[in-house]
């Protein structure tokens, strides 16, 4: 758990997010923040490691805010969600649901078994419409076994109404306590991508874009151009792809795939997904600075302090090139290791990608998946606010 903060009144807790903020902006160095060094990947600078807990305090602070705001409508959700529940945990209705899924289980089998002993009569003993309701009894059966799975996976995975209407209501009040601390959203009339590639993934984008920083988008405007499509697969974000142009041309542009993904309940489709791979984008123009203190606080968390010893990379989720440091996140993807010192995370992204969009239980533990991580929620709410 973090070290506790003190519960401030906004004026003064802005304040001292603005006195951060001005300490970090002497640390536009990649090298200010720490060194590479090929027996652990990256040590971090006594500075490095300051400022790492400065971004943190600054997103102590508007969280405690974020909280403080959000309190009555969250409290009026979970007494909503306590008498949907009917006294019981969420645990206790997701082994009521699997018990449920044995008898919808049986019950989809015995109709497979019957079709199966139907189509072993001989042909002329075959009735036609008896045939049609079997199959029918088969699929309403299946149906009905779906439907529990689902109603399962929703309350593990923390996309369950109350938990979503719960991530909308902290992702609103965070958008708005950071809009009182610094200008967010790309300034008026900036064009943040290429008017071509998927309208939908451009919308989600363009919802998205609202999340992070103006002088992050002022960055970005500077940049190789942002191109932005939409893939049935894995979203992505590509620093440097050539594009084929109509004319027969090529362009050189950084492209962002969307995803549609689970939507949350007041966002588009895709926007947990955009949000995520913009975060990529913006640690491709911070020149390193947002890797960087990335990588401060991954040492942290991942390194013995007493040896200096990093924990061992383990395979992510059977994925033959993906590797982690799992530590205690609420998954382990946030401890990616690209193999690059210095270079990608998956911090950030993630951060952003659950307190905005719901993600890996907010961060906050919802869903019996997930555990709560307020430490790297108060990262990734510091560098929105601090960098």
């Amino acid at each position: 758990m973090p070290d506790p903060l003190p519960e401030l009144p906004w004026d003064v807790a802005r304040a001292r997010v603005h006195e951060i903020r001005d300490e970090l902006a002497g640390m536009r160095e990649r090298t200010a923040w720490g060194q590479r060094d090929a027996g652990v990947g990256f040590v971090p600078t006594p500075e490095g490691l300051r400022s790492e807990a400065l971004i943190r305090e600054a997103g102590g602070l508007v969280s405690l805010e974020v909280q403080r705001r959000a309190a009555g409508e969250l409290q009026a959700i979970d007494d909503e969600e306590r008498v949907a529940l009917d006294g019981r945990t969420k645990q206790e209705m997701v082994e009521r649901l699997h018990a449920e899924a044995a008898v919808a289980m049986s019950a989809h089998q015995a109709a497979l078994d019957e079709v199966e002993r139907f189509m072993q009569l001989p042909a002329e003993e075959r009735d036609v419409d008896q045939g049609v309701a079997l199959v029918n009894r088969v699929r309403e059966r299946g149906e009905a076994l779906r439907v529990v799975g689902r109603r399962i996976r929703t309350l593990q995975e923390g996309e369950d109404e109350y938990a979503l209407r719960r991530t909308a209501v902290i992702a609103a009040h965070t958008r708005a306590v950071l809009g009182e601390a610094r200008p967010m959203g790309p300034a008026q009339g900036q064009r943040i991508c290429w008017p071509v590639g998927n309208p939908r993934a451009r919308s989600a984008v363009h919802e998205a874009a609202e999340c992070f920083p103006t002088s992050w988008w002022r960055a970005s405007e500077v940049g190789i151009p942002l191109c932005v499509d939409a893939t049935p697969d894995r979203a992505g974000y590509s620093p440097v792809v050539s594009l084929q142009l109509e004319n027969g041309g090529t362009q050189v542009v950084s492209l962002l795939q969307v995803s549609e993904g689970q939507p949350t309940l007041d966002r588009a489709p895709g926007y947990a997904t955009a949000v995520h791979e913009l975060s990529h984008r913006m640690e491709h123009v911070s020149r390193g600075r947002i890797p960087a203190a990335e990588q401060v606080f991954l040492w942290r968390r991942t390194t013995d302090l007493a040896t200096g010893q990093r924990q061992p990379l383990e395979q992510y989720r059977q994925q033959v090139d993906e590797f982690v440091r799992p530590d205690g996140f609420a998954d382990s993807y946030v401890g990616k290791d690209y193999g690059t010192p210095g270079g990608a995370c998956e911090v950030l992204s993630t951060g952003i990608e659950a307190t905005m969009g719901g993600a890996f239980g907010g961060l906050r533990g919802e869903g019996l998946a997930y555990s709560p991580d307020e430490d790297h929620r108060r990262f990734s709410i510091g560098c929105l606010v601090g960098l």
